[in-house]
């Protein structure tokens, strides 16, 4: 039997790409550009993909706001990230730079990222007496690939006694 495709089966395609749309949204929330992709790599033409992400935004279930805020908070409660690590996350997934920045602005207004990063450090040195200069460098790295930034690590870490910046 011949490979048929929806508009050979009389399927409406819009249809069937808002149905794929739709369950590719009941997991969580997704950037437009996340969606875009999905309905690309389904084989749905360019027009069809442009209609479903037009009646979608229209019917507020998809909104890159939404899902910035969404995905930071999940991040930064989950996995402890900082804001580099979250602006560069958001840019991947195609949001605006400038909704970036004011999505970050209001995450760490809520999170406060010396207390993010105090907590990474605890669960790090928990068996641990003290924070050794050795092992600094080992902490300083893990705190930057989590999207923390020099000043801010740097803040925390001389709270430590036996600790000095050199």
């Amino acid at each position: 039997m011949p490979y048929r495709n929806s508009e050979q089966l009389n399927i409406d395609p819009l249809a069937k790409a808002k149905d794929s749309a739709l369950m590719y949204l009941e997991y969580r929330d997704r950037s437009v550009k996340e969606m875009r992709l999905k309905l690309n790599q389904k084989g749905y033409r360019e027009e069809i993909i442009e209609r479903v992400l037009e009646l979608l935004t229209k019917a507020k279930l998809l909104n890159d706001e939404r899902f910035a805020i969404a995905f930071s908070r999940s991040k930064i409660e989950g996995r402890s990230w900082g804001p580099d690590k979250i602006r560069s996350e958001l840019y991947v997934k195609g949001i605006e730079k400038e909704l970036i920045e004011g999505v970050i602005r209001k995450m760490y207004e809520e999170y406060n990222q010396f207390d993010l990063i105090r907590k990474l450090l605890t669960r790090r040195l928990r068996y641990q007496d003290t924070l050794e200069q050795k092992d600094m460098k080992r902490h300083i790295d893990f705190l930057k690939r989590r999207g923390f930034r020099w000043d801010a690590i740097r803040e925390v870490i001389t709270e430590y006694d036996n600790f000095k910046l050199e």
